[in-house]
């Protein structure tokens, strides 16, 4: 197998503007400090190591008649492949399971079929039925909850399909952000065609997969390998599911009505519920601490959120919760989607006509509670601070936005001339701004109605 050309590139802070998914992470406030030449060297002979362990097990994924290529990772000597969900629905008719072409590093060709898929996370499995080998190469499978920001990171794939006059290019990075779905962002250089292809930590275990490269080429989301565990079972059995939303919040994504504490503790505590939403329907009310989803006992937030993602609107979920250090209780919740409750929310609040002008138009963040800029007016309050499209809107004078009706319901009290700290993330940076608040524009004239035409001369 021809040797691996290894190119190391660590991005040491982010530019530019990020897919609107990428506002959902948390960033790395400030890159740690530079290694010495030892570390360098010694974690240069660890990236060597990895490589040459896991490469001959990176494929290119494609089918008879291509219009396209992405890349997966074989995990086991039977030739199970991991991928993404985009990936196989590329290379998929209408919904229907077709065989594909897997080509290996070494230029070697097998026949695969597409296995089950959750689209909503982006994950896939394909496996190689022919010829039906017990000794495919193979990578270790490692954990992704506990991969930490800044760790250092192996992205390979086969970007624009297998090339017999290179090895599968190695691109080497930090993890910068993580979202609250198990998935996480690297600076790790990614073009079209990696897409499916392995990440791996430094001790050579594959701990994601990648799933959508960002504007920039150093901006890039990978599932974490962890979702694969949870949905192993029915992806195996070729059950496919789910709606890939990247870049937008998904208006059919289940929810409870209440926002959750965030810190990495035990069970999960509540810090506000939408009024008459299933959370306060239920009789659940602030700081009380849910400690078990449907019979699972939840580490944190993030399990609680995967374990909700995988239901549907209208389903019925049983949570434990304990309030003020009382026995436990037991209540059943009714989802809603996010679009039904946000209606419900906004009817319930009826915000008065403002009587400000920030010169923004917001969506919520696809997690946590910031908002995304949409747009920005020209010569407005918040084109004036340099508020630009993309950014995430995270607090307003110290407090969680809330999304943007938490926005709205922020501003409508102020008047013109009041002066807001905002909070907001770009490109994998923090800023903090500060916008003075103008009056509304006044409507715009309505245009004067045409003047009726003349009456036409008749002829007696």
């Amino acid at each position: 197998m021809k040797q691996a050309c290894l190119s190391i590139v660590a991005v040491m802070s982010l530019l530019g503007s990020t897919q609107r998914w990428a506002a959902a992470a948390d960033a790395l406030s400030s890159p740690p400090p530079l290694p010495s030449i030892e570390e360098f060297k010694e974690r240069e002979l660890r990236i060597k190591t990895v490589v040459s362990r896991v490469l001959p097990a990176v494929v290119a994924i494609t089918s008879d008649t291509p219009i396209g290529t992405g890349s997966g990772v074989i995990i086991n000597e039977e030739g199970l492949i991991l991928t993404a969900a985009h990936v196989t629905d590329a290379i998929t008719e209408n919904g229907k399971r077709k065989d594909v072409v897997v080509v290996l590093p070494d230029g070697q060709r097998a026949r695969g079929e597409v296995l089950g898929a959750n689209r909503t996370c982006d994950a896939a499995m394909v496996r190689i039925i022919e010829p039906a080998l017990k000794e495919w190469p193979c990578v270790e499978i490692g954990t992704s909850d506990d991969v930490a920001k800044g760790s250092w990171v192996v992205a390979l794939g086969q970007p624009g399909g297998f090339e017999d006059d290179r090895s599968p290019p190695v691109r080497v990075g930090r993890v910068w952000g993580r979202d609250n779905f198990g998935a996480f962002f690297t600076d790790c250089t990614l073009i079209g065609g990696d897409s499916g292809g392995p990440l791996f930590d430094l001790e050579g275990k594959l701990i994601g997969i990648h799933s959508s490269i960002g504007g920039p080429l150093t901006v890039n989301r990978h599932i974490g390998i962890d979702n694969f565990h949870t949905d192993w079972a029915r992806m195996l059995k070729g059950e496919s599911w789910g709606e890939l939303i990247l870049g937008d919040v998904d208006p059919k994504r289940p929810v409870m009505g209440a926002e959750l504490d965030r810190e990495m503790a035990p069970g999960v505590t509540i810090r506000s519920v939408v009024e008459q939403g299933p959370a306060a329907m239920a009789g659940l009310k602030p700081g009380d601490v849910i400690t078990h989803f449907g019979g699972v006992a939840l580490a944190n937030h993030l399990s609680f959120i995967r374990l909700i993602s995988r239901q549907q609107p209208g389903d019925q979920v049983q949570l434990r919760i304990v309030r003020d250090g009382a026995p436990s209780t037991d209540v059943q919740i009714s989802l809603l989607s996010r679009q039904t409750l946000r209606h419900l929310d906004m009817r319930l609040a009826a915000p008065a006509p403002p009587k400000i002008w920030l010169g923004v138009e917001v969506e919520d963040a696809p997690s946590g509670p910031g908002a995304i800029v949409q747009e920005v007016a020209p010569d407005s309050p918040a084109a004036q601070a340099g508020l630009q499209t993309g950014d995430e809107l995270t607090s307003i004078d110290g407090t969680p936005l809330g999304g943007a009706l938490g926005l709205a319901k922020s501003l409508a009290p102020l008047e013109p001339g009041a002066v807001v700290s905002f909070k907001l993330r770009r490109g994998g940076a923090e800023i903090e701004t500060r916008i003075t608040l103008a009056a509304p524009l006044p409507p715009a004239p309505a245009p004067a109605p045409a003047p009726a035409p003349a009456p036409s001369p008749t002829t007696p």
